[in-house]
């Protein structure tokens, strides 16, 4: 039998035969597009550090640029796989997007304005509306957001002082940080081999160095004046700052993080509120500022990936050393 290959028989074939080349093509590529999607690592929700802006917050010159900003100075962990932010200001459509990404359980952190659209603290600002004084503070009613305070100084202290001891300034315990690894990431693709298991034990080990340096830089922050928590008085609304490990007034609950020292935030959200006239019949000023901008940090009922919520301190390290 002839089954030479000519340019005659090539050309008959590319001739009557292209359609099929071309469908037998798009089918091979579809199927290694499937099998790549497949087997591939799809970040968790608790592997997505999610940002967002509430609709009382406008978007600043830089918010753009911050997911990409925290990948290039590695702000998070290894296991921090997908960073993502959204505002929700600007449309009657804003609101009920959010509610959607909640129920979906979505979402890391959210900035929002202590402060109601007269420029003052009080029930009618979305801080207040959104926290409510169900605020969770180590078994109070559950709200869906942390008390910062108990969140910073008491539960991420914890979990750091099972790895350091009760001050922090001990020698990281390797079994713990290998059992830590084990638990969260026993099942993941990325970790397979045998090789792979010990390289991610060594990525654990520098989560939770970080982790710790990343926590002591935030409470120098705080002691530097850059960093406050948000304590909402629950009759009126009214806000105090207060300090790392000081004790809220009476009558008082912790909301948020205060980023409003930070001088440069603005360039990430802002707020804008009517100045009224001193006297009567005067002009009203519509102003804008960054001194209300606040961070809540969002409760999720998560399992063996919870503790990377804690990555949030991380994040508010970033933020005292580019925006104070």
């Amino acid at each position: 039998m002839d089954a030479k290959i000519t340019k005659q028989r090539l050309a008959n074939l590319l001739a009557y035969d292209w359609l099929k080349i071309l469908v037998t093509i798009a089918v091979a590529v579809l199927a290694l597009v499937l099998l790549f999607t497949m087997t591939a690592t799809n970040p968790t929700t608790a592997q997505t550090f999610t940002i967002y802006g509430y609709t009382d917050l406008r978007v600043g010159t830089e918010n753009m640029s911050l997911d990409s900003r925290l990948e290039e100075n590695k702000v998070f962990s290894y296991d921090i796989l997908k960073i993502g932010s959204e505002s929700f200001y600007g449309n009657s459509y804003s609101a009920a997007a959010y509610t959607a990404r909640r129920a979906a359980g979505e979402g890391t952190v959210m900035f929002l304005s202590a402060w109601d659209k007269t420029g003052k603290a009080s029930k009618e600002s979305e801080l207040f509306r959104n926290t409510g004084e169900g605020t969770y503070a180590g078994g109070d009613v559950y709200s869906g957001f942390y008390d910062p305070q108990y969140f910073l100084e008491t539960e991420i202290k914890k979990y750091l002082a099972g790895f350091f001891g009760a001050d922090l300034s001990g020698e990281l315990d390797e079994d713990a940080a290998a059992a830590c690894f084990s638990k969260r990431n026993g099942k993941d693709k990325r970790f397979r081999t045998k090789e792979q298991k010990a390289a991610g034990i060594e990525n654990e080990k520098q989560r939770l160095i970080k982790l710790r340096d990343d926590y002591l830089a935030v409470q120098t922050a705080f002691g530097e004046g850059k960093l406050f928590y948000v304590a909402v008085e629950k009759e009126s609304g009214e806000t105090k700052r207060i300090g790392f490990g000081e004790a809220s007034p009476e009558n008082y609950y912790v909301a948020a993080f205060d980023t409003g020292a930070l001088k440069s935030i603005s360039k990430l959200y802002y707020f804008e509120y009517t100045e009224q006239a001193e006297e009567e019949g005067g002009e009203s000023k519509n102003k804008t500022t960054g001194k209300s901008v606040c961070l809540t940090v969002f409760r999720n009922n998560r399992k063996n990936d919870y503790d990377l919520c804690y990555e949030t301190v991380s994040f508010l390290n970033f933020l005292a050393k580019n925006y104070a």
